[in-house]
């Protein structure tokens, strides 16, 4: 039973006239605190958790501090607002997002965003 929204988890609604939590798609249980569809995406090969994602109406992957999730990966953060990607790449190794400048022998320095 539900007497406010804060009672539902995952964006569910509470029902004033019922007091049931109405779940969004891929949610279900008395607090919609279940998620369906988590086992194909894998979070714990990958040391995430599997969270409802309330605008997508889908689970998806959470990562850990200073990572996100794409496509089945946890990635730095450090390539996701770091590289300038007009003379760097992000390149990953280990779990670890670096800039790697484009031209040989330069090395990327991170507070100029740019390569020397």
């Amino acid at each position: 039973k539900c007497k406010t929204n804060d009672h539902c988890q995952n964006g569910g609604t509470c029902n004033s006239q019922t007091n049931l939590c109405k779940c969004k798609p891929n949610t279900s249980g008395d607090k919609c605190e279940k998620i369906s569809g988590c086992e194909p995406l894998k979070c714990e090969d990958i040391n995430a958790e599997c969270v409802y994602d309330q605008q997508a109406e889908k689970p998806t992957c959470k990562c850990e501090n200073n990572y996100y999730y794409e496509k089945g990966e946890c990635k730095s953060e450090w390539c996701r607002n770091g590289c300038n990607l007009a003379v760097s790449k992000c390149e990953y190794k280990d779990g670890v997002g670096i800039c790697k400048c484009q031209l040989t022998g330069y090395y990327y320095n991170y507070a100029a965003r740019s390569c020397k």
